[in-house]
């Protein structure tokens, strides 16, 4: 009985010291299901459509089907931005992002099909996430086959009016008609897609940039919550208080040192990326500056976070839930493409986001990170100053008050 008391007096002393930490009740029952809640809220199971410029000639000549009216024969996968005839400029345009497939028309299509030849349409992309890439594929093969229905009902009719106009019987008739294989004549087009990028990534090479980045955010973000709840509780903090530090000396020693070590680590994992056959296309200069700009970033807010936690476990407990967010809503498992506008908007409140869309361009795309993303990465760290100056603040403020004489 007695070994029994015991155990049931720890059972109570652990209830008791859960239940006395509502916030920690509130993150490990609430966070998970509000993450899942926002995150079945804003998933949408279609992608937005394709913005899509179609290379050829507007009246149709080469392929039977008015290149204007593609629009109605594509469906809702594929937004038609424009028809054009400079392959040159819509290629510059899928490249910097403005559209997201560029369909040539071949020249000859009907030409070819006269000859016993299958002509093909040219699809490039700028897609790197392979999931993302077989939708296209699967999405070209649909919009050609529509393709051919038009084309082959086209000619069905203009043969249609041809024999309601012959006089002779019909084989006379059938006489001037080409020799097609009637494959061919079912499907006069086919389609090949493209990647317009040098290295396109497989399965596991494509997630490798955002583990990196998650890894390192989740690392940084943890040491900073940790750092300051530690020293609360060792009583450090009464130290400071009656020393002549600063709280600008204190925040900068914090970040030199967690940086530092940040980018040792990152150092450490970006070294394992060539076992998975992946190289960086892109400047080396871009690929540190993300890593740097998410350590930054990322400290800032765990140290925002320190100041809201108590104990070990809350900061820990927080940290785990940024990097719940991070896994569901910063493109890392499904693009931000597939999520509604509101609960987008959770996305850019980690700075996985921006670092996982960083790197992606400079190892896949071979292009720097784009400014307006840094610029967005800067800023969003900035305010993450501003926010963990008030953390520390409270923990680190020198005693510098003029003393009061007593008569």
């Amino acid at each position: 009985m007695r070994s029994l008391i015991r155990s049931l007096a720890f059972l109570r002393k652990e209830l008791v010291s859960v239940w006395r930490q509502p916030r920690l009740i509130a993150t490990l029952v609430l966070g998970p299901f509000l993450i899942l809640f926002l995150f079945g809220l804003g998933y949408q199971e279609l992608p937005e459509p394709f913005r899509t410029v179609v290379v050829a000639e507007e009246d149709g000549s080469a392929i039977g089907v008015d290149a204007s009216e593609l629009d109605e024969a594509f469906g809702e996968g594929i937004d038609l931005v424009e028809v054009s005839d400079d392959l040159d400029s819509a290629r510059q345009s899928l490249v910097s992002g403005q559209i997201d497939l560029v369909l040539v028309a071949p020249e000859d299509g009907l030409e070819a099909l006269e000859r016993g030849e299958q002509a093909t349409f040219s699809i490039f992309h700028a897609e790197i996430d392979p999931v993302m890439t077989g939708s296209i594929d699967l999405l070209a093969r649909l919009s050609v086959d529509q393709i051919n229905q038009e084309v082959l009902t086209g000619i069905v009719e203009q043969a249609r009016a041809e024999l309601s106009q012959t006089d002779g019987p019909l084989a006379d008739a059938l006489e001037d008609v080409p020799d097609i294989d009637p494959a061919l004549l079912v499907s006069p087009f086919t389609v090949e897609t493209s990647p317009v990028t040098e290295q396109p990534p497989s399965q596991a090479a494509y997630y490798a940039p955002g583990v990196l980045i998650l890894l390192v955010q989740h690392l940084a973000l943890t040491f900073a919550a940790l750092s300051l709840v530690r020293e609360r509780q060792l009583g450090m903090t009464e130290m400071f208080r009656v020393s002549p530090l600063t709280v600008r000396e204190a925040m900068s020693g914090k970040y030199l040192s967690f940086l530092v070590l940040g980018m040792a680590l990152a150092s450490g994992l970006a070294v394992t990326m060539p076992l998975l056959g992946i190289e960086v296309q892109g400047p080396l200069w871009s690929f540190a500056l993300i890593v740097a700009l998410v350590i930054f970033a990322s400290l800032g807010l765990g140290f925002a976070l320190s100041g809201l936690a108590e104990s070990d476990s809350q900061a820990v407990q927080y940290s785990m839930v940024v990097l719940l967010v991070s896994i569901f809503f910063t493109g890392f498992v499904l693009p931000l493409d597939q999520l509604t506008v509101p609960v987008r908007w959770v996305s850019y409140l980690v700075p996985g986001t921006y670092g996982i869309a960083g790197l992606q361009d400079v190892i896949f795309r071979g292009q720097p990170a784009s400014p307006p993303l840094m610029g967005a990465l800067l800023m969003y760290g900035l305010v993450m100053v501003a926010l963990a100056w008030l953390a520390v603040r409270k923990d680190v403020e020198p005693a510098n008050a003029p003393a009061v004489e007593v008569s």
